[in-house]
């Protein structure tokens, strides 16, 4: 019994042991932890609310890494005897010059939490994130220094400091259509075509609703009617091509005329 004891004694009271035992604890907590974050960025739904949840999870776990990392590390030198508090002292001028050569990193932190905490755009949103036609995709997720932007034209995954995001722009699920009809045409039946209209427009798999708003001008040769539409943001461009479409043909089964600016030349004779 007392060999025992001691060869208890010897294994508790070794440092490797020690530091071997606090590494298996803490990925077991961090792996539980990122678990129940996996089922919070999992859930499908495109609320609000949804949203949220999993831009704040995806956050955390991108935290975790970090705490779990440092925490790990402090606990293993307290096993091996290192005085923590003292040798954190004795870093403190040097932890002051690298965060003086680190300021690109701290921007990048401060500007992943103000992204989640202002509500900017969430994991799922579409984003235009620079000036291109091709620099628009899905957030996969928003960590402490980066987002990842999936691109919705080839696919590719890029990964933007979040210092350099900060004028992205969230791609929203409305667009818009002009429809310039003739003056000839009497207004309340040009109403009740366009909302025959915007009905067919609807029918499209990508559009969830199409409304005819009204007059939106008095142009020099036409009247012109808005219809908005609501669709999946990424088809956006592909729902005004259809609409266009579906306008065109309706309104030439009624034989009516899109209007264009026509000019008339006069010969003088001699």
């Amino acid at each position: 019994m007392e060999q025992f004891q001691e060869i208890h004694k010897l294994i508790t009271e070794n440092p490797i042991f020690n530091s071997l035992v606090i590494v298996i604890i803490c990925i077991i907590f961090y792996l539980l932890a990122q678990g129940i974050l996996k089922k919070i960025e999992s859930r499908s739904g495109a609320s609000k609310a949804i949203r949220r949840g999993r831009t704040y999870a995806n956050l955390v776990g991108s935290l975790l890494r970090y705490v779990f990392l440092i925490l790990t590390l402090i606990l293993i030198l307290q096993a091996n005897g290192i005085n923590v508090d003292s040798l954190l002292a004795g870093i403190g001028i040097v932890g002051v010059l690298i965060g003086l050569a680190a300021q690109d990193f701290m921007k990048d932190i401060i500007r992943g939490i103000t992204i989640i905490s202002d509500d900017y755009f969430a994991v799922g949103d579409l984003v235009r994130y620079g000036t291109g036609d091709d620099d628009e995709g899905r957030v996969l997720s928003i960590g402490i220094r980066t987002t990842k932007v999936k691109n919705s034209i080839n696919g590719r995954i890029i990964s933007i400091s979040n210092r350099n995001i900060e004028k992205a722009e969230v791609i929203p699920a409305r667009t818009a259509i002009t429809l310039p009809l003739p003056y000839e045409l009497k207004v309340e039946e040009a109403e009740k075509i366009l909302t025959d209209i915007a009905a067919k427009i609807a029918t499209d798999e990508n559009i969830t609703e199409c409304n005819y708003l009204g007059i939106k001008k008095l142009g020099d040769s036409a009247i012109e009617h808005l219809l908005t539409i609501m669709c999946l943001p990424e088809a956006r461009a592909k729902s005004r091509r259809v609409a266009y479409r579906t306008a065109l043909l309706e309104l030439e089964k009624r034989g009516i005329s899109i209007p264009y600016p026509q000019m008339d030349v006069h010969n003088k004779k001699s």
